[in-house]
């Protein structure tokens, strides 16, 4: 019994339990990132430290897919591909001496430099005016919910003013505060992905990340290794 525990199964399944309500909480088709950017980055993780330098294909025909499927300028298609990128650079440093968490965030640099692009996308203040209509609906729902329980007509009214002053603030600050919010959550979800690789790599019998080289294995089912 003096073998090292692997990551929790049970701590993976409410991670993918959780991202998938987020889902359902977020329109479409930003609400397919909470699940895509991690499964994304952590197959490309997987095939990378596998696979090596061959595995640099799969950031390049998410690239394809997302022009193709989605347009050149889309704003939710293109974390895909950097998300793949991330996971592949994560891969490539573990099959070579592993990766320490100052490490990692520079693995972050290509979500980075597309969130710092996004204000000079062609759509980007489109995309702000819808946000913006969503927090809108939101507020209105909030006053809805607020009469159901019994406020008073002078609290409802406080609710709202606050509410308004609010959202004033919001649409100054939202075009500027965007590209940071967008870089934390993907930065997140790859983070997510990079913990789901660690448990699917424990049950392939595979070294912990950022332990050993994987070529270094030698309990491995299925496989030679050179």
């Amino acid at each position: 019994m003096g073998g090292a525990r692997g990551p929790s199964r049970v701590r993976a399944i409410l991670l993918v339990v959780l991202l998938a309500l987020l889902a359902l909480e977020t329109p479409m088709p930003w609400g397919a990132l909470w699940l895509a950017v991690p499964a994304t980055a952590a197959v490309s993780l997987l095939a990378a430290w596998r696979f090596g330098a061959w595995s640099l294909v799969l950031p390049g025909f998410l690239l394809g897919a997302a022009i193709s499927f989605a347009g050149p300028v889309s704003l939710w298609a293109g974390w895909l591909p950097m998300a793949s990128l991330c996971g592949t650079w994560m891969g490539l440093r573990e099959e070579g001496e592993g990766s320490t968490s100052g490490e990692r965030a520079w693995m972050l640099l290509p979500l980075l430099l597309l969130a710092a692009s996004l204000p000079w996308a062609p759509n980007y203040a489109q995309s702000v005016v819808r946000l913006e209509r969503e927090f809108t609906a939101g507020d209105a729902q909030f006053l809805d919910f607020a009469r159901q329980l019994g406020y008073e007509p002078a609290q409802v009214g406080t609710l709202q003013r606050t509410l308004s002053d609010n959202a004033a603030v919001r649409t100054r600050a939202l075009p500027n505060v965007l590209p940071t919010a967008m870089f934390v959550w993907m930065a997140l979800l790859v983070m997510s992905g990079r913990s789901l690789a660690s448990r699917v790599a424990h049950g392939f019998r595979w070294p912990a990340l950022s332990r050993s080289r994987l070529a270094g294995a030698r309990r491995w089912e299925g496989w030679r290794f050179r």
